[in-house]
């Protein structure tokens, strides 16, 4: 009866963590243990796959933020803006909250289709979408109209830290 139990127990384990990172059939998640999440689609108004690559990021300045890139190898993501750096606005939902964000639509390198690239635009929603991270374990991230994808927060505060913050 003890090794069935310790059976069980281990079993229940196994099964609760595996469960843990497939949140539905249509989500695979990596967390924070690589350094960014990897978010499969989830909802699109447009109806086609998406991966969404959420990283900590540097400007060129030195200043950390949070990098949000909506990938799909076979088409755009986005629509090509007129130059490359051509940034528009757009206001983004972090589990219902209004957050202005930067965006910009690169080429990929190896072909002709486009994928979106995103940033939060002001402190305010950066040190609000910093502290959601934090203290959450998924984040629900709407694109404006067109997406919703949840991200997975296990891992951030750990390499939010060991990516070495703002250069002095």
């Amino acid at each position: 009866m003890k090794n069935f139990m310790v059976f069980v127990v281990f079993y229940t384990a196994i099964v609760s963590t595996c469960l843990a990172d497939t949140a539905s059939p249509h989500e695979i998640i990596r967390d924070w243990s690589r350094g960014s999440t990897l978010s499969m689609f989830i909802d699109s108004v447009d109806g086609f796959d998406e991966t969404w690559l959420t990283e900590i990021a540097h400007t060129s300045s030195g200043r950390q933020y949070l990098m949000f890139q909506k990938l799909n190898g076979d088409s755009n993501t986005c629509t090509p803006n007129a130059s490359e750096s051509d940034i528009r606005t757009n206001v983004w939902q972090f589990n219902g909250q209004s957050i202005q964000m930067v965006e910009w639509c690169l080429k990929y390198s190896d072909s002709d289709t486009y994928y979106l690239n995103a940033a939060i635009k002001t402190d305010d929603g950066e040190s609000w979408v910093h502290d959601l991270f934090t203290k959450s374990e998924w984040v629900e991230v709407k694109q404006g109209n067109e997406s919703k994808v949840r991200i997975s927060a296990k891992g951030f505060s750990k390499n939010w830290l060991e990516a070495g913050g703002n250069a002095l």
